[in-house]
């Protein structure tokens, strides 16, 4: 679940998990975060002219990242990053006396990185959804209609309960059957297929 970020900014979201798990976070952050890593470099390399201090500056965004993530998980974890690593580069750059002011104007750009998937990504993401619309057909009809309205459409728990003529405590506890269901129908479907 993201949404897009609108012109002129990244548009946070924060997810809630099990925050008490530390596997859980941990988990979270070597599949979410890591990978990102040489993204990270890249951004930096950018606008940090000391080649040497650069891996220094990605593990402080690493550290930035893992310690928001023990209060909330931001979701979609890369354009957070992005804004992680432009914020610490200008913080660094602030600290810093002699900051050419060709470089600050730099930053500037930062925020326009492309963002575009890669064709790589692209074809995970394909994969995805495919293992999701599964998961979705074998919910119960309508365990899948309220999880729909509510995670695709983003109808509230409230109009839904209305609509339907039930409780909205049933609704909250279909959605939560629902989203379970397909996380573990998703997961076996990855599993199987690797």
């Amino acid at each position: 679940m993201g949404l897009k970020a609108p012109r002129g900014g990244v548009k946070r979201l924060f997810v809630q998990e099990d925050l008490t798990d530390p596997r859980s976070l941990e988990l979270w952050f070597s599949e979410e975060v890591l990978p990102l890593g040489p993204l990270i470099e890249k951004l930096i390399a950018r606008y940090w002219r000391d080649p040497a201090e650069i891996e220094d500056l990605r593990q402080d965004v690493f550290v930035r990242i893992f310690q928001t993530a023990h209060r909330m998980r931001p979701d979609p974890v890369r354009p957070y990053i992005i804004l992680t690593a432009r914020n610490l580069v200008i913080d660094k750059l602030r600290h810093k006396r002699s900051v050419s002011m060709e470089v600050v104007s730099d930053l500037e750009a930062f925020s326009v990185i492309d963002s575009r998937p890669t064709p790589e990504q692209h074809v995970i993401a394909q994969q995805e959804l495919i293992r999701i619309q599964h998961a979705l057909n074998a919910l119960p009809t309508r365990c899948r209609e309220i999880v729909v309205m509510r995670k695709i459409h983003g109808v509230s728990q409230r109009e839904i309960a209305k609509r339907m003529g039930i409780k909205e405590q049933t609704v909250q506890t279909q959605i939560v059957r629902g989203m379970k269901a397909i996380s573990r129908i998703s997961a076996e479907r990855q599993f199987a297929a690797a």
